[in-house]
């Protein structure tokens, strides 16, 4: 594996986007998590999530790219969030 990049574990395990949308609605919140690396999961998925009941889940909810601007609001205002666990929102376009 010399001169190649090493992908992170989590980057191992891949599930199409419809696997991962269905993912959003699982009892388990570490499965709702794993439904967080759909970059385009649909707006009312991320409202979902943004207020689950698991701290875990609306963390991860967080560092969605396209977390809705109302749902992001409700996240800020969290009480469970401690800024040395969540992540900072990424609201800002990245100069190209």
């Amino acid at each position: 594996m010399q001169g190649q990049a090493r992908r992170p574990a989590r980057d191992l395990v891949t599930f199409p986007p419809e696997t991962l949308r269905r993912f959003a609605t699982d009892p388990d919140a570490w499965i709702r998590v794993l439904a967080l690396r759909d970059p385009e999961l649909p707006a009312e998925l991320l409202e979902r999530l943004a207020v689950d009941p698991e701290e875990s889940v609306r963390c991860a909810a967080a560092g969605h790219p396209r977390v809705p601007v109302g749902a992001l609001g409700r996240l800020l205002g969290d009480p469970a969030r401690e800024a040395s666990r969540w992540p900072r929102p990424r609201r800002c376009c990245r100069s190209r």
